[in-house]
């Protein structure tokens, strides 16, 4: 069976090198994850935007042939 990272016998609140190294990975992937969505939700506003526009013009001219 495998250990358990905190025992109740004996709390560490302290993380240990090898925990703090892991949480500072995580912390630079999460924030650069959302800094990324950030960005695609600003392109995705406007293209929206611009979308918009088009048809509040009065829609795109389109001819069949």
């Amino acid at each position: 069976m495998g250990s358990s990272a905190a025992s109740p016998n004996h709390p560490n609140p302290w993380p240990h090198d090898r925990d703090h190294t892991f949480v500072v990975l995580a912390a630079e992937f999460l924030r650069d994850a959302v800094i990324d969505l950030k960005r695609v939700w600003e392109a995705r506003g406007r293209v929206s935007r611009a979308v918009c526009e088009v048809v509040d013009d009065g829609g795109p001219k389109i001819a069949f042939r």
